[in-house]
């Protein structure tokens, strides 16, 4: 039929199946997480944590906490008395009954993030750096502070994962056994110039291991959660441990957010 446009192609995907396979890689860019809440400095966060867990700023604890303290005031969020208002009790509330607390850390190019959550029976509190789109995005992001979010645990999932640019992918089914030492340089941020391939590695893996990589981890704690590595137009893999050694593998985005939330639910048993 005329007058319709063809889809795009997925460059790679499509040359190595022979296969005419749209292009899905940016999709999870335009489908970023997002938060209307403020960002807030460590000592803001730290200040908010703990007077949602009870605590109270005494006499001598003011001036080391004023910096925080303004930025609460600024976003609503407390009095200039350390005093939790409505909205700072709210956001807060996960912490007063806490079922189970998550936290990622995360990186590209050497430049740190993390995604912290602390589950409620009412709602979720999230602390969160910029994502992993807004880090591709070089937007100078201030990396240092979180943006304050209250979501259900309905709405956690599908933030999670739009953070960690997990989205549709094809997956072409190959593996690698990558030496520990080149993975923690990626994760250090060298980039693949700098860090060949596994040795012995196929075009899907080359392919996957010549991208900018997003690298998370659950940090504290097992989750069953193994690192993952979202590629940009490679799509998601997983960094496993087995008795061989470590393992690097394609990791369909469906398998991907089950995984993510039996990490979450794990924390609810």
């Amino acid at each position: 039929m005329s007058g319709y446009a063809e889809p795009r192609l997925e460059p790679f995907a499509a040359r190595y199946t022979g296969e005419p396979l749209e292009e899905l890689s940016g999709l999870a860019a335009s489908q970023d997480y997002h938060s209307d809440g403020p960002w807030l400095s460590t000592a803001a966060q730290d200040l908010l944590l703990m007077l949602g867990k009870g605590g109270r700023l005494g006499r001598f604890g003011f001036g080391s906490a004023q910096d925080g303290l303004a930025e609460l005031v600024a976003a609503g969020l407390a009095t200039g008395k350390g005093r939790l208002q409505g909205q700072g009790r709210l956001v807060t509330s996960p912490l007063e009954n806490t079922l189970g607390t998550l936290q990622l850390t995360a990186g590209l190019g050497g430049v740190r993030t993390a995604f912290y959550c602390a589950l409620g029976p009412e709602g979720v509190l999230v602390l969160a750096g910029p994502s992993c789109t807004r880090l591709r995005s070089r937007d100078g992001a201030e990396t240092t502070h979180r943006q304050l979010d209250f979501l259900s645990l309905d709405q956690l999932y599908p933030a999670l994962a739009a953070w960690l640019g997990i989205g549709p992918s094809w997956t072409l089914d190959e593996e690698a056994a990558p030496d520990p030492a080149a993975i923690q340089a990626r994760m250090s941020g060298s980039g693949p110039e700098q860090v060949p391939a596994p040795e012995g590695s196929g075009p899907v893996v080359r392919h996957m291991w010549e991208q900018e990589w997003f690298i998370w981890q659950p940090a504290g704690g097992s989750t069953g959660l193994p690192t993952g590595i979202q590629a940009g137009t490679a799509g998601t893999w997983q960094l496993v441990r087995t008795e061989a050694g470590l393992v690097l593998r394609p990791w369909p985005s469906g398998a991907a957010y089950r995984s993510l939330l039996r990490a979450v639910s794990g924390q609810l048993s």
